[in-house]
């Protein structure tokens, strides 16, 4: 039963988040929502996150791929478990 309820927080429909939606990240961190999608660094589906606050680990890029842009330190990547609206 636990699995089925992590699979349905992977459907972003599920959710009902958006690109451009503010959002809590771990239960700890707002930010706005700049990217969804697949990504080069690891499997399945992740959520770009501009934070308010220097909290983060880049600037929307990670290992040289751009998937969105924000100040250096302000973006962070999760997956679609760790974001709520």
């Amino acid at each position: 039963q636990k699995k089925k309820a992590s699979l349905a927080s992977l459907d972003p429909d599920a959710l009902n988040v958006e690109v451009g939606d503010q959002v809590l990240v771990a239960g700890q961190k707002n930010g706005i929502v700049r990217y969804y999608g697949k990504t080069d660094f690891a499997p399945g589906y992740w959520f770009g996150v501009e934070l308010d606050q220097a909290t983060g680990k880049h600037d929307g890029s990670v290992f040289g791929v751009r998937y969105f842009s924000c100040l250096p330190k302000y973006g962070v990547f999760a997956p679609p478990s760790r974001v709520q609206r």
